[in-house]
């Protein structure tokens, strides 16, 4: 058994973290014009000392990828100062030995680039021993013991931490706690016992024992057979209404099991107890493919009734048609459920669907839970290109249904941040950097209320401001320049082009896209007045449309989400169908900022390329075009 010596600082906050893709370094064959540095942001990724490696996603969630490609559990917390502490479960007994600290798994302080080494003080002449002893389900003692703790008076945190042996031993201050424990029976077992407990250390100390022999599975009792993909468990202590005070939690991406012991005798004013965010899907080989992701929180203490009965028409059902971009291939689905106080880490793993094909899905429903929805396809490791594709469905009715198609092609360039909120857009005055920023998606789609992000794509972005370069990356389609670099603002142009083969898709091959617009620093709207041209032709089947018919196509000149509406006063399409060798202009029907046409496919099989120009009224102009952006067969 160690004593551990732990030390008081202020309360915790979950902050988010914005990725570094967003500001490439600017790269130049010759000598670069004089621009300055481009804006600092934090690193994407980061290797924890075991060689996971950590990547901060756009939004402010995480990913872990391990070594050996295998999925990876990990037990996770925050420090005094907000920082979050994820630590995979096969390392805490090294932890516990004291091999590592926990500071080491800090991954916000790592994907800052700073030291984290452990800062241990030495304990006051007022401190006392707070013992904590485990027992696991059948009464032997717990192999690890993690713990954190708030002071209920001051609402200082202490941990989160890990000991080896039957027994933990802080040294603190006499005071009423709240003790989040995590008992482990196995080094490296996903298993896992966890307990909220009421602790009263007076001048003499104090000792508890974590009973695990009362404890119950944590879960749901479903009305369908599910096999349970992840779990996220955060175990709190909260000042009522805020993230402020002591946390600690498991993840997990398998079948790995939650217990918990009911909480008896919290008689804080606190927000004790969990929060349960759980991914099912249907066993392998059915023919009717479902899945579930649910959330519960209970802020009362941990209640006895632990896996309570829902029932599929008391959840939101959503009926998902899974298309393809022209590859069968599978696709791994995750979704993201927003509370207004209890943020989410990662996005919660409901399994695999094979593409084409339909899956039902049900969700937690309640007024204060927002979901996004969230395919990935082709990703292999950090640097490897890979497409994310977002839905959002909001808040969800309870026995509400719904149907939600995904794959919608064709491909196209896109301004519509749909279910990613961060950054704000992608052409703007990011003001919290102090800089302007572009980074469009040059492989989205643009129906159904769907949009595609191509991860580590290929490619590059120019920036002019008055026919001078004020900022490029030839390695990436982002970049950023600090504002004062800009002056007093002028006419801006962007320029953005990416070819990809992707073993996903047949389509989307290479796409350019030119903006040019009148650049104000001091306007009232961050979000610049850029656009595209939205289409959506008709008979489009994972991803191809029948050769030798006509399509209709509706056609829209949407402005950028937050950005102040123009209205269009021209537009021109065009299309190739032999990968942009050629072009033949097709003739619309434009009122306002919507148009139709009609397009005669060719009989033979092949793809269609396409190409848009239009200005507003307000002379801000868009040329995009996109190379087989759907297919022919």
């Amino acid at each position: 058994m160690r004593k551990r010596y732990l030390t008081a600082a202020g309360t915790a906050a979950i902050i988010a973290v914005a990725p570094a893709a967003a500001f490439a370094d600017p790269a130049y064959e010759t000598d670069p014009p004089d621009i300055g540095a481009p804006p600092e942001a934090p690193a994407d990724a980061a290797v924890l000392p075991t060689g996971e490696t950590v990547r901060a996603l756009a939004d402010g969630t995480l990913a872990f990828d391990s070594p050996d490609g295998d999925q990876t559990a990990f037990t996770t917390g925050l420090t005094a100062d907000g920082d979050r502490i994820a630590v995979p479960l096969d390392a805490v007994d090294e932890i516990a030995s004291g091999e590592l600290s926990t500071e080491q798994f800090n991954v916000d302080a790592l994907l800052r680039g700073e030291a984290t080494e452990e800062e241990v003080e030495p304990p006051s002449e007022t401190a006392v021993d707070l013992t904590v002893k485990g027992r696991w389900l059948d009464g032997t003692g717990a192999t690890v013991i993690g713990i954190s703790l708030v002071d209920i008076d001051s609402g200082e945190t202490y941990g989160p931490d890990f000991t080896d042996g039957k027994a933990a031993t802080v040294q603190l201050e006499p005071g009423t706690y709240h003790l989040l424990t995590q008992l482990y029976e196995n080094e490296g077992d996903g298993d896992v016992i966890v307990a909220v407990d009421e602790v009263e250390v007076d001048e003499n100390g104090a000792a508890v024992t974590v009973d695990g022999t009362e404890a119950e599975r944590v879960g749901f009792d479903l009305d369908r057979k599910a096999v349970q993909q992840s779990v996220a468990l955060d175990l709190i202590s909260y000042e009522p209404g805020t993230q402020n005070g002591a946390w600690g939690g498991i993840t997990t991406f398998g079948d790995e099991l939650l217990y918990a012991i009911p909480s008896d005798g919290l008689d804080a004013d606190r927000d004790a107890g969990f929060v349960l965010r759980q991914g099912y899907a249907s066993p392998e080989g059915g023919t009717d493919p479902y899945s579930y992701n649910l959330f519960r929180a209970e802020t009362d203490g941990i209640p006895s009734d632990l896996s309570p009965v829902v029932h599929d028409d008391e959840l939101a059902r959503i009926d998902a048609d899974y298309q393809s971009f022209g590859v069968e291939v599978p696709m791994e689905r995750l979704d993201l459920v927003e509370h207004p106080v209890y943020e989410a880490w990662w996005w919660t793993d409901s399994g695999a669907v094979d593409l084409p094909g339909r899956r039902t899905e049900f969700y937690t429903a309640d007024s204060e839970l927002s979901w996004s929805h969230k395919g990935s396809l082709g990703f292999e490791g950090i640097g490897v290109p890979y497409d994310e594709v977002y839905h959002s469905s909001g808040v969800l009715e309870p026995g509400s249904k719904q149907s939600m198609t995904w794959n919608n092609a064709p491909i196209s360039v896109s301004l519509d941040n749909n279910a990613r909120d961060w950054p704000p857009a992608q052409i703007l005055r990011w003001d919290e950097l102090d800089s302007f920023y572009a980074n469009p998606w040059l492989f989205s789609t643009v129906n159904g209320g769907e949009s595609v992000y191509s991860d580590f794509l290929p490619g590059s972005i120019r920036l002019s401001l008055d026919g001078e370069i004020v900022a490029e990356n030839n390695d990436g389609t982002g970049v950023g320049v600090y504002l004062d670099e800009l002056g007093d603002g002028g006419s801006m142009k962007v320029v953005a082009e990416s070819e990809r083969e992707a073993d996903w898709t047949t389509l989307g091959t290479k796409s350019e896209a030119e903006w040019e617009f009148d650049f104000d620093p001091d306007a009232e709207n961050p979000i610049m007045p850029v656009s595209v041209v939205t289409f959506e032709p008709s008979g489009i089947v994972n991803g191809y449309a029948e050769a030798g018919t006509t399509q209709r196509i509706d056609l829209e000149f949407a402005t950028q989400p937050g950005g102040d509406d123009q209205a269009c006063a021209s537009m021109t399409f065009e299309v190739s169908f032999d990968d942009g060798a050629t072009w033949q202009e097709v003739e619309i029907d434009r009122e306002g900022d919507l148009a139709s046409a009609e397009l005669e496919l060719p009989d033979e099989p092949g793809f269609v390329s396409v190409r848009f120009t239009a200005a507003d009224e307000s002379g801000n102009y868009v040329r995009h075009q996109t190379i087989r952006s759907y297919g022919i067969q």
